[in-house]
């Protein structure tokens, strides 16, 4: 359905922490949060807005709201949640790049 995402994925696989699709329903919160598996800090989480409904829907990331309207990357070891408080679904493809190919070339 997004053979972008698949490309994405394949051609960087030595450096992707993980990917894959989240679905977050309309009236959706998921509660604050750290991902254990980045405790090392190695890797940033990309998302990338696929089906996102108009109306108040964000991920917040130490009290700052970021819209996924637009395409952004945040270290997934620092706290944050997400809410989706319309009534459809938010989609977004999220993959975890290594440190080391964004800031090391």
């Amino acid at each position: 359905m997004f053979p972008t995402a698949a490309t994405l994925t394949k051609k960087y696989i030595a450096y992707v922490g993980c990917s894959g699709y989240s679905v977050l329903e309309g009236g959706g919160y998921i509660k604050p949060h750290v991902d254990i598996e980045n405790r090392s800090r190695k890797t940033v989480r990309i998302h990338i807005p696929l089906i996102i409904p108009e109306g108040d829907s964000a991920l917040e990331v130490r009290g700052v709201k970021l819209n996924w309207s637009d395409l952004f990357a945040f270290d997934n070891a620092e706290l944050h949640s997400a809410y989706n408080k319309t009534d459809k679904r938010r989609l977004i493809y999220i993959i975890d790049i290594s440190k080391s190919l964004l800031f090391n070339n």
